[in-house]
């Protein structure tokens, strides 16, 4: 099965638009050069990493699938992501698990995480921040608050990076 080849390899590579897992995605207009931010998509669900690696690859974004927590975690501290989307209820190895390893981690503790989850009772939102999230969106998820959501934590990440010149006078 070449996609979980492809899935399971340590570096998680994206697939090329219309190639790798199948969503039949060809460049169109809509798709930009440009790279907005690495994000890293965490879901055992190959439909949602197809939806979610089409939309935001058509936003500009570059984007690693992983099938499960281990391959998450592996692809994170080998190459940090600029963002994770990352789903609770995996085998192995759940979401709120693999959050708490990325932020005990010091080479990934800084990395941004949105949960993106079937739950949506109120415990499991306030477990997820709890853990270390940033974000909750419940599934079934709207595409345009997944983007609004990515896209707000990309500026937060952009002005903190702005932020932190040392010793800086204009």
């Amino acid at each position: 099965m070449p996609l979980q080849l492809a899935l399971n390899s340590p570096a998680c590579p994206p697939p090329p638009v219309g190639e790798g897992l199948g969503v039949g995605a060809k460049k169109t207009k809509t798709m930009t050069n440009t790279n907005k931010g690495d994000i890293l998509i965490v879901d055992d669900i190959l439909p949602n990493l197809e939806l979610l690696i089409t939309l935001l690859t058509e936003h500009g974004y570059k984007v690693r699938p992983a099938i499960n927590g281990h391959v998450a975690l592996r692809a994170a501290r080998k190459a940090p992501p600029s963002l994770i989307l990352l789903d609770i209820n995996m085998p192995d190895m759940d979401g709120y698990e693999v959050c708490r390893r990325l932020k005990s981690d010091e080479r990934t503790s800084n990395i941004p995480i949105i949960f993106i989850s079937g739950l949506g009772e109120t415990l499991n939102k306030v477990q997820a921040f709890q853990v270390g999230g940033i974000d909750y969106i419940t599934k079934p998820f709207q595409l345009p608050e997944v983007l609004a959501r990515i896209e707000t934590q990309m500026r937060n990440l952009n002005r903190e990076s702005y932020n932190v010149l040392p010793n800086f006078k204009p």
